[in-house]
């Protein structure tokens, strides 16, 4: 697989709460997507959209700022900025090695 093997982890929390939750989860790669909010919203496969390893920030800010404005459900999992668009998880590797 080419996911980072520090998603798979994660991705076993993430699947353990959402089945602790009554939720299903849906795991997707589409890493070529333009469109997320219609991918996964529009088109009811998916009620929120959690963001993982989508490629550099800088590169999908302008995307991730559509997603606030459509008004799409969704949580990133990335560095914390200030002002980024939409709510974000992230650490400070930096902080967190002291």
């Amino acid at each position: 697989s080419l996911i980072n093997p520090f998603f798979h982890s994660m991705l076993g929390s993430i699947t353990r709460a959402c089945a602790l939750h009554g939720q299903d989860l849906l795991v997707s790669f589409q890493q070529l997507s333009t469109d997320w909010q219609a991918d996964y919203e529009d088109s009811n496969k998916a009620d929120g959209i959690i963001l993982l390893g989508y490629g550099d920030y800088h590169e999908s800010r302008d995307r991730l700022q559509r997603l606030v404005e459509q008004g799409t459900h969704f949580v990133r999992w990335g560095a914390a900025l200030p002002g980024q668009p939409g709510v974000s998880i992230g650490s400070d590797n930096f902080q967190g090695g002291h």
